[in-house]
């Protein structure tokens, strides 16, 4: 089976650095979108090292900071090309608005049917994300006063819908270690092609 992975967290919970490990460590090709044609749609990427057969298709475009399907412009178009994606391999999916939708959400009515939608929780500990994003904030050049009112929010709000997720819809729900995430989605994507989640 071909699992589409919708991985969640606040900011600062490591999301985009396991979508960019894949990019950056494994085979991949770019998938152009068909009308930007310098605009990544998304990256096909080879796992076979890893024993994962079927390919790993991450959505959206990684060439800025703010990767993954924050910069699609809308649910109903990352649902679309996590369905044409999913007909070709395992599915990725990251971002801070994706991570907090529920059960009521365009994305999850449209995905939830296959039966392959799963939404991977990193437990990553708000401390650990406020300190992340502080770091990043610094890196950057940013030294106004980071007010962490957002990412508490964005933590809390992602915390619920998984969980209403879990309560109201097939929807499976899987928690990732945030000491091994990119171990634990590995197995989580080989789990699933094997039959075994």
């Amino acid at each position: 089976m071909r699992v589409i992975l919708s991985l969640r967290g606040t900011s600062g919970s490591g999301k985009t650095t396991v979508a960019r490990k894949f990019i950056t460590d494994y085979p991949h090709e770019v998938l152009p979108e068909p009308d930007r044609p310098k605009k990544p749609w998304g990256y096909m990427i080879d796992l076979r090292i890893e024993n994962i057969q079927q390919p790993l298709i991450i959505l959206g475009s990684y060439e800025n900071t703010c990767g993954g399907t924050d910069g699609i412009d809308t649910q109903e178009e990352i649902a679309e090309r996590a369905l044409a994606a999913h007909e070709r391999g395992h599915v990725l999916m990251e971002g801070l608005l994706l991570s907090k939708v529920g059960p009521n959400a365009i994305t999850t009515k449209m995905l939830a049917p296959t039966n392959a939608y799963v939404a991977a929780y990193i437990d990553t500990p708000l401390e650990t994300c406020l300190e992340r994003v502080t770091q990043r904030r610094l890196a950057r050049g940013d030294e106004r006063p980071f007010n962490p009112a957002n990412t508490i929010s964005a933590f809390k709000a992602t915390y619920a819908a998984c969980k209403n997720l879990n309560e109201q819809t097939n929807v499976k729900v899987k928690t990732i270690d945030y000491m091994n995430a990119f171990e634990d989605t590995i197995n989580l994507i080989r789990g699933f092609e094997n039959d075994l989640l």
